[in-house]
């Protein structure tokens, strides 16, 4: 009976620590990454997007930093501080760069909140909510 795709990856890893620690080392940041790009799936990476400002605005984020309003950032609920997205409004198609500084949102049904600023960019702060396409630039 063939090995499967895991198997095959399992018995390299098991190969490689044996043999060839720095190799190793190596390849699990290698399976790391595929299994994180396969873990952020593009079911997660459309959907509803929201912004926040005003309440927020001097406040620590979940990093640490101070929230500016203003800033070029977004709040996401699971992907790494300072990824960097492309957030696409599907009903304008108007684009901004954000960076992931914060976590949530925590309505259900949405994906990621935008600053003010960021909202603005991408003509969503009158209406609240936008339908949204995210792609990540770097993870």
């Amino acid at each position: 009976m063939p090995l499967t795709a895991v198997e095959r990856v399992f018995l390299s890893l098991r190969y490689l620590y044996k043999n060839h620690f720095k190799a190793s080392v190596l390849c699990l940041c290698v399976v790391a990454f595929l299994i994180i790009g396969n873990w952020v799936d593009s079911a997660r990476l459309t959907g509803t997007a929201s912004w926040y400002g005003k309440k927020f605005h001097g406040r620590k984020t979940a990093n640490g930093e101070i929230y500016n309003k203003w800033a070029m950032t977004a709040a996401h609920r699971h992907l790494p501080f300072n990824t960097m997205l492309e957030v696409t409004n599907l009903d304008n198609g108007e684009q901004v760069v954000v960076r992931i500084n914060d976590r949530g949102p925590y309505w259900p049904g949405r994906i990621i909140d935008l600053s003010r600023g960021a909202a603005k960019k991408i003509k969503m702060v009158r209406p609240g909510l936008a339908q949204v396409k995210l792609k990540i630039i770097n993870p």
